[in-house]
């Protein structure tokens, strides 16, 4: 169930909902794409660093305490990220390369994880 702002637009969650869903594996994304070892890692994608829990608990606390934006392209969901002020990962080259202080979460319409990746 959706919430509904006073605008009659969908409010952005406070915690995240799941960590998957029936039709999406946020975690199991996250685990491929964006964790050392993850066979859809290369150098286009931000990677944490750190135990598991540590970064299930990165991304736990950018949805409670980040700031966040609508997602974009017309996507269903949100944007959440808060800056740690220590190392959460390495970035992209995309990104320029390098330590990673923050962490990017997007979570589904439905506050599930969609994804998630360490940034500048």
């Amino acid at each position: 169930s959706s919430r509904k702002a006073a605008s009659g637009k969908a409010s952005a969650p406070s915690q995240l909902s799941a960590w998957s869903t029936e039709t999406w594996d946020g975690w199991e994304h996250v685990k491929t794409y964006h964790r050392p070892g993850g066979s859809g890692v290369d150098q286009t994608k931000g990677v944490f660093t750190g135990q598991e829990s540590a970064v299930r608990d990165l991304i736990e606390q950018t949805v409670k305490r980040g700031r966040h934006q609508p997602n974009t392209g017309d996507r269903d969901g949100w944007i959440y990220e808060w800056d740690f002020g220590r190392k959460t990962g390495n970035l992209s080259r995309n990104d320029g390369g390098g330590e990673a202080m923050g962490v990017r979460v997007i979570l589904n319409g439905d506050g599930s994880l969609r994804t998630a990746h360490p940034i500048r």
